[in-house]
């Protein structure tokens, strides 16, 4: 099995380098090669997993944190190329969610033992959340969209704070900005009709979790064909409090309805790892093909997509307010 490296070198601290070289002699005994490459900028994620598919690898594997994880997937696209992770990013969301061991200072064996998943685990393919811009732009997703108070957070933290602060600088942003956001005007339109009003929340979800901490789609697969929506309404912190509070403790409503493309007009939103500012924006899912779904530690982009008139499933709504 061919691998790529895809590092990027900020993540981790300590001797987190250090264990990603030994993780990767470790994989020779599984007869893999390895390569090496490092990011250097933002957006280099993206062109370096495009030409590791280019030039026929089997698995890029994205080392770092979720941004990291965001910008190889977006390279892989299209490709038959699988995506591994060995997670050391400040929340590690999708490794969480997947079940992949996360390293951190005190676990460093964690680092092997995420390696190993590599050549041990399920394979999978998964669905993948597709976001088009106002302005043409188009961007995939694996785990969530956010927007309104989610893209104001992100927003608000400076370049350096998660390398300094770690966990502690979205806290410490979260805070700051939940006191002073008194939410977004939006248009939400879906096969179900349109909602028109103050949004504090709204997540489109691949996975279950949201920020690592809440289960905002309980119910979600990143197989099944669908993107879940949650939507927070209500006008400042204590509407949003209130929302938290029902998440942390699963008290929370829940509708379904059917829907294919969910479009929404407002001031901000959020990808995992990158902050957008458009107005307005399109999601549709990109349909995972009929083989196996891959276990968390690899997960192949899709090729095909489904077509509105190809399909009657439904994707479930959180609606708090």
């Amino acid at each position: 099995m061919n691998l790529c490296f895809i590092v990027n070198p900020a993540a981790g601290s300590g001797g987190f380098q250090k264990l990603v070289l030994e993780a990767a002699e470790h994989l020779k005994q599984f007869d893999c090669t390895v390569e090496r490459v490092e990011t250097c900028a933002k957006g280099d994620g993206i062109h370096l997993a495009r030409r590791a598919a280019a030039e026929g690898f089997d698995v890029a594997v994205a080392v770092g944190g979720d941004g990291t994880i965001n910008e190889v997937c977006n390279g892989l696209v299209g490709t038959e190329t699988a995506l591994a992770v060995l997670p050391a990013g400040t929340a590690n969301v999708y490794a969480a969610d997947v079940g992949i061991p996360i390293w951190w200072p005190l676990n460093p064996g964690a680092v092997l033992n995420a390696a190993e998943v590599i050549v041990t685990g399920q394979h999978r393919r998964i669905d993948l959340g597709r976001l088009r811009l106002a302005d043409g732009t188009e961007r995939y997703f694996l785990m969530w969209c956010g927007i309104g108070l989610d893209a104001a957070i992100s927003e608000a933290i400076k370049p350096g704070d998660t390398r300094r602060l770690g966990m502690g600088a979205w806290i410490l942003s979260g805070l700051l900005v939940t006191f002073d956001f008194m939410g977004t005007r939006a248009t939400i339109r879906t096969d179900a009709g349109l909602v028109k009003g103050r949004v504090l929340l709204a997540v489109v979800s691949n996975g279950q979790l949201y920020g690592r901490v809440w289960r905002m789609s309980p119910e979600a697969k990143m197989d099944d064909g669908l993107l879940d929506v949650g939507i927070m309404t209500g006008h400042g912190w204590p509407s949003t409090i209130k929302h938290l509070a029902g998440l942390t403790f699963g008290i929370a409503a829940s509708c379904n309805f059917p829907i294919l493309i969910l479009s929404m007009y407002w001031k901000g939103l959020t990808t995992r790892g990158a902050v957008w500012g458009a107005l307005s924006a399109w999601f549709r899912r990109r349909r995972s093909s009929s083989s196996p779904r891959r276990c968390g530690s690899r997960c192949s982009a899709t090729r095909r997509r489904c077509s509105r008139t190809s399909s009657r499933r439904s994707s479930r709504c959180r609606w708090l307010s």
